[in-house]
């Protein structure tokens, strides 16, 4: 995934809002304020750090959202996105919005994940992320898009 991986990033950074506007109930945009905090956060030995963390200011307030991205789904794509999750959410204490955008359903047919469960002595801990699939965006809309977001 590095090319595709490195082009997302580059994405979130140069134009955020393109890609939080896939999620619904994302961001607006227009007078909303971004800053990128992975960068931000120090590095730890893990087999992969997060794609992206944003922070988005809105008139409304604030909001966090951790980006994975994924060429394809994978067996552990929801349980990578929840390792990351933690170290982030221990990092900022912020309450944050994990989305994975998969770039192809890749040939082996998986179903793209949204959620991971483990048991933690008796209790269940349940992780649920938004997942936005790119080859469901409808070529016309990404076309028809002009500076704003991608309205789905």
């Amino acid at each position: 995934m590095g090319r595709w991986d490195r082009l997302l990033k580059l994405v979130a950074r140069l134009r955020p809002f393109d890609l939080l506007g896939m999620v619904p109930g994302g961001s607006g945009g227009g007078r909303s304020r971004v800053r990128a905090l992975d960068k931000e956060l120090e590095r730890v030995r893990q087999s992969r750090l997060l794609d992206g963390l944003l922070e988005v200011e809105e008139p409304s307030g604030k909001a966090w959202f951790h980006l994975e991205y994924e060429k394809q789904p994978r067996s552990d794509s929801a349980k990578r996105a929840f390792e990351h999750w933690v170290y982030a959410e221990a990092r900022l204490r912020q309450p944050l919005r994990t989305v994975i955008f998969y770039l192809t359903p890749g040939s082996e047919g998986r179903r793209p994940q949204d959620g991971f469960r483990v048991g933690v002595g008796g209790t269940e801990v349940c992780f649920r992320s938004e997942i936005v699939c790119l080859w469901r965006v409808p070529v016309e809309m990404v076309l028809a898009r002009g500076s704003g977001r991608w309205r789905l």
